[in-house]
């Protein structure tokens, strides 16, 4: 009797009504009972799921009844109400429907109230641990392993979880990358709020000495964003201040940091605050797709930074520009293992590029081959042979059985090393002998591989572990041009990554182009209407 006494009080203080739970049992079996399709608000249920995790309970309510029944619900109902934080639709989540049964002792309407959390947090865990548009399969642009959530068995988990709010956070990506994310997508929300940032008209590059409203705008926009100090938004002069300001704003942006506005510079200014939101929220949703730990080294390709970095207990220790694949031959966002090097590798020339690239100059050139020092191979699999390339006719359209392929050497475009990652793309990290490449901003000029920088320095910092790899003996494999693989004893992870948006650990948001407009078809997918989770 006393128990019942205290929960009353309890359920009087936390402004949840007593619920008769034989009645809300009853009530949630009916609901549950009919054939077809369960519909609340107008919005179909994730029926099948919800009679299979009910009827294993006998119909009994999960959060509404109970001396904590309150307290769950209002976490629930927190939880499912904030998950804009994560870039997600707190609509996704069921939110006005639960506030509106919430505080009722009519079992009727309480039953309502269990089975939409239920549903609400089924969606909400597949959708904050796995991705709310997470790639069910490996395809030519995003080649990940799917990750998985069972939602009945998530339910179930968190129902028993003795904190259920630490469960429900424990949901999200740990990286401390995502929180930052998180907190930038408050700022920027923020800053969209308060009506964004404004246009620079068209005009003539600034620089300082100028002098106008475009300046007085410029310093405006720039403060909006923290590259120019608040106390120095007003003015119409372009003086030191504002150049260290638009120097600021171009490092973060990828830009030649010339402290001048230019073309590059202003179309990068004029991009609107819900452009740049919309950036925050695909990397948000992209971050949930990535195992939960990287691991304690791993080697990270970002493809729009055109960087890639050697990662250590969490921090880099070797970075260095590389080249992607172009828009048209797109790098896929992959994770795998990084198993050999192969030194003074040679080339077989992928079909695509034999095809595309080669057959013209072929034909145009008599001497390419002797220039190149590419081989022709014919026959199948296993059972090539080398022959003359005089003796074909290179005006045919396709290379058909043939195989072109260029032996170690200077003009090997993979160059010194290549770090063999098996995956179903074929793709791989490798060095280049052109290295002028490496100087310019925009480094999208490959066929889908990743040319390094700083290839050997990886290389070798991969061969720390193995004592037998002295200088001396490296030295003498560069100097032969002989093919050596070497196995590593322990596969390095190596995650080629599409971040347009990262903030670093001093909390400076950087942001770079879509390079092949992921963001915005990922954007569009997140913003159609939800087809249901995925099949059990």
């Amino acid at each position: 009797m006393l128990a019942v006494l205290l929960l009353a009080c309890v359920l009087r203080e936390t402004g949840q009504a007593e619920v008769d739970v034989r009645a809300e049992t009853a009530a949630i079996a009916r609901l549950l009972a009919a054939p077809g399709p369960v519909v609340l608000d107008d919005e179909a249920l994730d029926a099948e799921r919800l009679r299979t995790l009910y009827g294993e309970r006998g119909d009994a309510p999960l959060w509404t009844a109970g001396a904590d029944a309150a307290a769950r619900t209002a976490v629930l109902a927190a939880t499912f109400g904030d998950a804009g934080s994560h870039g997600l639709d707190p609509a996704a989540y069921h939110v006005a429907g639960i506030e509106r049964r919430r505080g009722t002792g009519d079992p009727v309407v309480a039953a309502e109230l269990d089975v939409l959390l239920t549903d609400a947090l089924m969606r909400y865990a597949v959708d904050v641990h796995v991705g709310r548009a997470a790639p069910t399969r490996r395809s030519p642009e995003v080649d990940l392993p799917p990750r998985q959530l069972d939602p009945l068995a998530a339910v179930t988990e968190a129902a028993a979880a003795p904190d259920l709010r630490a469960w429900l956070e424990a949901l999200a990506p740990q990286h401390p990358e995502y929180a930052r994310l998180r907190a930038l997508l408050a700022r920027y929300r923020a800053i969209a709020a308060a009506g964004g940032w404004p246009v620079l008209p068209e005009g003539p590059k600034l620089e300082v000495g100028a002098v106008g409203p475009a300046v007085a705008m410029l310093r405006r926009r720039l403060a909006a964003t923290g590259d120019l100090p608040a106390a120095a938004a007003r003015g119409s002069r372009f003086d030191a201040a504002v150049r260290r300001g638009v120097q600021a704003f171009q490092r973060r942006h990828g830009l030649v940091p010339d402290g001048v506005v230019g073309a590059a510079t202003r179309a990068a200014l004029d991009v609107d605050v819900d452009t740049r939101l919309d950036q925050i929220v695909a990397n948000l949703e992209r971050w949930r797709w990535l195992p939960d730990d990287l691991g304690a080294r791993y080697v990270v390709v970002d493809i729009p930074a055109f960087t890639a970095a050697l990662v250590e207990d969490g921090r880099p220790v070797l970075t260095m520009p590389v080249v992607v694949g172009r828009p048209d031959r797109m790098t896929p966002i992959l994770a795998a293992q990084i198993t050999r090097l192969t030194f003074n590798p040679s080339w077989t020339v992928p079909t695509t590029i034999a095809d595309h690239d080669m057959l013209g100059r072929i034909r145009r050139d008599a001497s390419y081959f002797a220039s190149e020092g590419i081989r022709v191979y014919s026959g199948p699999p296993g059972d090539r042979h080398e022959i003359d390339p005089a003796t074909v006719d290179w005006r045919r359209s396709r290379l058909g059985g043939l195989k072109l392929r260029q032996p170690p050497g200077p003009k090997n475009p993979l160059g010194r090393v290549r770090f063999d990652m098996p995956n179903i793309n074929g793709v791989y990290l490798h060095d280049s002998p052109a290295r002028s490449l490496f100087r310019r901003p925009v480094r999208a000029f490959s066929s889908g591989c990743v040319r390094l920088g700083d290839a050997l320095e990886l290389a070798w910092r991969l061969l720390d572990d193995l004592p037998a790899w002295t200088p001396a003996r490296r030295a003498a494999l560069l100097e032969s041009w002989q093919t050596r693989t070497v196995t590593l004893p322990t596969p390095v992870p190596v995650y080629l990554l599409y971040r347009t948006v990262w903030v670093d650990e001093e909390g400076v948001a950087h942001f770079r182009a879509d390079l092949y407009g992921h963001d915005r078809r990922l954007v569009e997918e997140l913003r159609r209407p939800r087809a249901g989770l995925p099949a059990a």
